[in-house]
């Protein structure tokens, strides 16, 4: 049991502030149901992570490692494919907007109110693109086609376009692509293409692009997916084309194997989260001739024992290949 003491140690020793007043320790102790609840609960408010002292670089290095197996073959990946459109299907039927922003104030009972702002929270994540692309030396100006794994409801895609002539944005759920649909005739985006990739096929039959980024979508798909996907997707990368995506690299007593994950593919998960370890990670933008530019960690997950990382990268030209736009590196 959750004493309102307990709570008011929280606030002081990860807040670094006392409480507002009593009702909020009797709520957060009523809340809770043990206390690594009740620290997760802290550790994930928007108060604690606006603290730049709650920096994500305060993880301690000394973590073990985890087994993730990501090596299967087509059988298992189409399984795992099936397994996960039905899921983000079933989620894009019942509650679309907490899906890809999972807050209370997205959900299907308060969406009504707060549309507005969660189309709002995709500009800065584009903004954050193009500051990375600045502070590597790349201007964005040459790029033409941009490629969105994981449009989701078109949160990002919205503004995407008015980055680059082309915005191709694909999805795993055609429910949630039926939304973003409304979204691009709402925002009047004329240039977003919406595409169901529910195969490889169909990644693999897309025309090339010269940006690819995915934002809080990759981390929903099994390691195998999350590998396979980032090579089928930057083999379609032009040469000298840019990639700025995030993904979960490490999590505390994170284990994945391959058979144990095809045992149950119930729906009733739900939501899923996973990750693939960074070494790994790396060695996909090695093999797909990829330079990385930059790598931060970041706070997607807002889980104090996940590392997420934000990864800019771009694909080096060959003498063989056709050269791509300018930058300054």
């Amino acid at each position: 049991m959750i004493t309102t003491e307990d709570v008011r140690a929280a606030y002081r020793l990860i807040l670094g502030r006392n409480p507002e007043n009593e009702e909020v320790l009797l709520r957060h102790s009523r809340d809770a149901h043990s206390l690594a609840d009740l620290r997760k609960r802290f550790l994930s408010s928007a108060e604690f992570r606006s603290d730049p002292s709650a920096s994500a670089s305060q993880r301690p290095l000394n973590w073990p490692p985890i087994e993730v197996e990501v090596d299967t073959g087509d059988r298992q990946l189409s399984a795992m494919i099936k397994h996960i459109e039905a899921n983000w299907h079933a989620l894009g039927l019942s509650d679309p907007h907490w899906s890809v922003l999972s807050q209370k104030a997205f959900r299907a009972a308060n969406i009504a109110n707060t549309e507005e702002q969660f189309y709002e929270s995709g500009k800065p994540d584009v903004e954050k693109l193009q500051r990375t692309a600045e502070r590597c030396g790349v201007s964005l100006s040459g790029f033409k086609r941009c490629f969105e794994l994981g449009c989701g409801i078109g949160r990002l895609s919205v503004w995407l376009a008015e980055l680059f002539e082309e915005v191709v944005a694909g999805d795993i759920s055609s429910a949630h692509l039926a939304l973003a649909r409304q979204a691009v005739a709402r925002f009047e985006r004329r240039n977003v293409d919406l595409v169901h990739l529910d195969s490889f096929a169909g990644l693999e039959a897309m025309p090339e692009f010269d940006v690819f980024i995915s934002l809080i979508a990759l981390q929903h798909n099994p390691p195998p997916l999350i590998a396979a996907l980032l090579r089928t997707v930057l083999d379609r990368l032009r040469p000298g084309g840019i990639a700025y995506f995030q993904v979960p690299t490490y999590r505390r007593n994170y284990r994945f194997r391959v058979d144990e994950y095809l045992r149950d593919l119930s729906p009733s998960r739900g939501m899923e989260m996973h990750v693939i370890p960074q070494h790994l990670l790396f060695e996909i933008l090695e093999q797909s001739g990829c330079r990385l530019l930059e790598c931060r960690e970041d706070r997607s997950t807002r889980d104090y024992g996940t590392i997420s990382n934000t990864v800019f990268c771009r694909k080096q030209i060959t003498a063989a290949s056709p050269s791509g736009p300018s930058a300054k590196d």
